[in-house]
């Protein structure tokens, strides 16, 4: 699925075009909320399991490709320096690094928040079947445990893995073997 690497095209033009990409599938994407929201009056009022799915849609779907877009225009344009500029290869490389870090900070993050939230006011939002909302423990302990659950292995486990890797090095050396492996390409 996507764009392939052609034995002639360099890696910042094959980056560019996957951008390109990318913002198609945004575009295809963002037709499926607003349409479903243009037809509403004629349907009458929306389900609250529709706003899910819009939201569902707009974060995941249209987020994570404007993400992925940006992030292969910003490596095409670190690759076409690097051609040109071989000593900001490794520059490039370490940035790209940092911003997966801050992703990864920016979730654990929220998943804090929505455990700080739930040890002070006793309730947790948990995605259900057919709609999203606030449970409390005496309201459903097992959705409550899981969301719990869940937020302890996010906000927990990835800084733990991450702290792990920055500590042992390996992050250091996956990074130089991926930069190796793309000068090859």
């Amino acid at each position: 699925m996507g764009p392939i690497k052609r034995h002639d095209e360099t890696l910042s033009a094959y980056r560019f075009r996957y951008a390109r990409y990318c913002l198609k599938w945004a575009g295809g994407l963002l037709l499926l909320p607003v349409t479903l929201v243009a037809f509403a009056p004629l349907a009458g009022e929306l389900p609250a399991f529709a706003w899910f799915f819009i939201g569902f849609v707009m974060l995941f779907g249209v987020g994570g490709a404007l993400l992925a877009a940006f992030g292969f225009a910003i490596g095409g344009w670190a690759g076409s320096v690097s051609n040109r500029f071989p000593a900001v290869d490794g520059v490039s490389r370490w940035i790209g690094a940092l911003l997966g870090c801050l992703l990864i900070a920016a979730l654990a993050a929220f998943s804090w928040h929505a455990l700080i939230q739930a040890v002070q006011t006793h309730q947790i939002w948990t995605l259900q079947r057919h709609d999203s909302h606030l449970v409390q423990f005496a309201q459903s302990p097992v959705a409550f445990s899981t969301s719990i659950a869940f937020h302890c292995v996010i906000a927990l486990g990835i800084p733990g893995w991450l702290l792990r890797e920055l500590l042992t090095g390996r992050l250091a050396r996956r990074i130089d073997a991926r930069a190796s492996k793309r000068s090859i390409d």
